[in-house]
């Protein structure tokens, strides 16, 4: 008889990159002293519906090098403790070339495989990651890639709420959910709804630890 195929999976572990792996430190200021990104942002700020447009025009100013995005400290050896565990995935609102551009000048490029930098504008139609179909979406595409997601960390809660739905709904493989707060003061990784707040990487790396 001939022998049935096993198909295994690899585990990935998925972060945000804005507020999450990257910040922008110029772009902050600008929304004070820029009078095209403050009427983006206060629009945003009014009208939710407006993120795309706000987001657009962030992306613009990274693409033109009027800002840069910068790694937050703890990124690069939690990054590296991650990669000894598993693959490496991103998934952000952000359009797939101004993101490449970003973890690029961060110098956390090399990370991350091309095909596992993931998109809402580019894969899933704008889907934004507040809505729990994103997350659906996103655990079908890395399975049909072979991964298994085990992780996913993001510094917006209802995100995170998003993600933590998602499992909760039945996807074949449950995943662990972290809302990253830096600057918090949480003393100590608080189990939420569906998903864990954390004050930093090293938080989730620790509590991945325990459950090893």
């Amino acid at each position: 008889m001939p022998t049935k195929a096993i198909f295994t999976t690899q585990p990935i572990s998925v972060l945000d990159a804005v507020g999450t792996l990257v910040h922008i430190p110029a772009w902050e200021g600008l929304k004070q002293t820029d009078p095209k990104v403050k009427k983006a942002w206060e629009g945003y700020q009014q009208d939710p519906s407006k993120r795309r447009e706000y987001a657009a025009l962030l992306e613009t100013y990274i693409l033109e090098e009027k800002v840069q995005a910068v790694a937050f400290p703890d990124v690069k050896p939690a990054l590296e403790t991650l990669l000894s565990r598993g693959q490496l995935g991103v998934f952000s609102n952000h359009a797939y070339g101004p993101l490449g551009v970003m973890l690029a000048q961060a110098e956390l490029r090399d990370f991350f495989c091309n095909e596992q930098i993931v998109s809402t504008v580019d894969h899933f139609h704008g889907i934004s990651k507040r809505d729990p179909k994103a997350f659906r979406f996103l655990d079908c595409f890395f399975r049909d890639m072979g991964f298994r997601m085990q992780a996913y960390t993001d510094d917006i809660e209802a995100v995170a709420q998003a993600a933590a739905e998602a499992v909760r709904s039945g996807v074949p493989y449950p995943f662990a959910v972290y809302h990253l707060v830096r600057g918090s003061g949480l003393q100590a990784p608080k189990q939420q709804s569906g998903y864990i707040r954390i004050a930093s990487l090293h938080d989730m790396l620790t509590l991945q630890e325990g459950t090893a």
